[in-house]
């Protein structure tokens, strides 16, 4: 199962005081890698420390950031096999079919 922005944060939270410091936070990252920015973002109180609260509001922008990315990927993929449908309208249908699975799976024609 998943675990809980309370669980993340628990896990992160070394002294146990409720709140991640910057140094508690590269745990729940697993690293330093544009830690100021990301811990920024965090911080929505601006309080120097992520509480529980900053941490799930977080954890949900980030998964709503994939999603998005996710769907407009999709919607990408589909706009593809159109294009393709139509230029090829004129071919057969084995083509067509071809061409959609080779694009789906990311490979050159």
């Amino acid at each position: 199962s998943r675990k809980t922005p309370a669980e993340w944060h628990a896990e992160a939270d070394a002294n146990s005081d409720g709140v991640l410091s910057k140094k508690e936070f590269v745990t729940f990252l697993g690293s330093t890698a544009h830690l100021d920015t990301f811990f920024k973002r965090a911080d929505k109180d601006h309080s120097g420390d992520v509480s529980i609260a900053d941490l799930a509001s977080f954890i949900d922008s980030i998964l709503r950031y994939w999603s998005r990315r996710s769907r407009a990927g999709s919607h990408r993929q589909k706009a593809n096999s159109i294009q393709t449908q139509k230029a090829v309208s004129g071919r057969s249908n084995r083509l067509f079919v071809w061409q959609t699975k080779a694009a789906s799976r990311n490979r050159p024609y």
